[in-house]
């Protein structure tokens, strides 16, 4: 046996412990693993491990135990090998501090009959605000001149992209083809409500450009804020903002379908009304910005779970409408199980489905 022998993790690979066993994110390779607590412990929150050192602390019969803990990292590429510690300071911790040259990142926009919307003043307004990325969301039929009116906006700006979601229509297909073909700033279009669930067109533009059909109806803004983890996001971006922000409401702004400035469109509280209420002026209010600092290890139950920092949150929906740190309503996750189950049938959970109203939507889904 050697010295000294060290097991480092590559600085890409991080340890999230949750309570009933951790993963190692690898936010390079977009991937997670999972291991179990007692090898998290052993690494004690740092990035290296004194193998020796451990061979010493633990029975000889678990001596194969951490030979096959190695044998694991080594073989996915989460770790590597050292002689001595001199070499383990040459590896260094990445930094996750997270910032953005903007003060807000993302604009959502919910579209209905109930107001009517001045789009070229909206996103006049988002991109002073240096804002990148648009989502608007049709709660009713889009007129083609509109569709083709704001794609215009988008092209002539300095927005880096919008996604379109839209209710289900053949004839609208060729039309939002020629769309995305022409413009390359719509990364996605989806259309809900469709017969089958389908990709109706791909640039093949790595993973954008995209026509997308959901059989599922979006009825309003109730549909969102589903955690699942076909949502999860394994990257340094939206790790390390999950280690300092909320992962969903962070320098975000959204108008919902009335008109109102908000965190996001399901939320309660407003912070103005779009045709009088600047958005700059909402997003210095003290109130609205204090939701972007609710990250996941002050929420309650998302602090114990291994997941939290490659998911995503919701705080207009949870399971004590009364408590704004409570567990995400439509998160189907038990992290003390490590078990997945619907979140709609969950008998703790009906109470918080009335008060929300969400019984039509919890039909739907039965």
């Amino acid at each position: 046996m050697n010295k000294d022998r060290y097991i480092c993790l590559f600085a890409n690979c991080l340890i999230v412990q949750g309570h009933s066993r951790a993963m190692i994110c690898d936010i390079q390779r977009n991937d997670y693993h999972f291991i179990p607590n007692s090898l998290a412990n052993l690494f004690s929150g740092m990035s290296h491990l004194n193998v020796n050192a451990v061979y010493k602390d633990i029975e000889s019969e678990y001596h194969h135990v951490l030979d096959d803990y190695i044998k694991f990292l080594i073989e996915n590429e989460l770790a590597f090998e050292l002689e001595n510690f001199e070499e383990v300071k040459n590896y260094p911790k990445l930094d996750l501090k997270w910032d953005y040259p903007a003060k807000i990142s993302n604009l959502l926009i919910d579209i209905s009959e109930n107001y009517p919307f001045d789009y070229f003043n909206i996103l006049k307004q988002a991109e002073q605000l240096c804002c990148r990325h648009v989502q608007i969301r049709y709660y009713r039929k889009a007129e083609y001149s509109e569709i083709q009116r704001i794609s215009q906006i988008i092209a002539d700006s300095n927005f880096t992209s919008v996604q379109l979601i839209l209710m289900y229509e053949d004839e609208m297909i060729p039309v939002l083809t020629d769309m995305i073909k022409n413009n390359i700033k719509t990364t996605s279009i989806v259309l809900y409500n469709s017969p089958e669930d389908s990709v109706i067109f791909d640039t093949g533009g790595y993973g954008v450009g995209k026509i997308l059909a959901a059989k599922e109806n979006i009825i309003d803004e109730k549909n969102c804020g589903c955690i699942h983890h076909s949502y999860f996001a394994v990257n340094i971006e939206s790790f390390s903002e999950s280690e300092n922000y909320n992962s969903c409401l962070n320098r975000k702004i959204a108008i919902d379908k009335n008109g109102f400035i908000k965190n996001c469109p399901s939320m309660k509280n407003h912070f103005g009304h779009i045709s009088n209420t600047e958005l700059v002026t909402a997003v210095e209010d003290k109130k609205f910005k204090k939701m972007w600092h609710i990250n996941k290890d002050q929420i309650h139950v998302c602090k114990d779970c291994e997941f939290r920092h490659i998911c995503t949150d919701c705080r207009a929906y949870v399971e004590d409408p009364e408590d704004i740190l409570s567990k995400p309503l439509k998160c189907g996750y038990n992290p003390y199980t490590g078990e997945w189950s619907e979140w709609s049938t969950n008998p703790l959970k009906q109470k918080a489905i009335e008060h929300y109203g969400m019984q039509d939507l919890v039909a739907e889904k039965a």
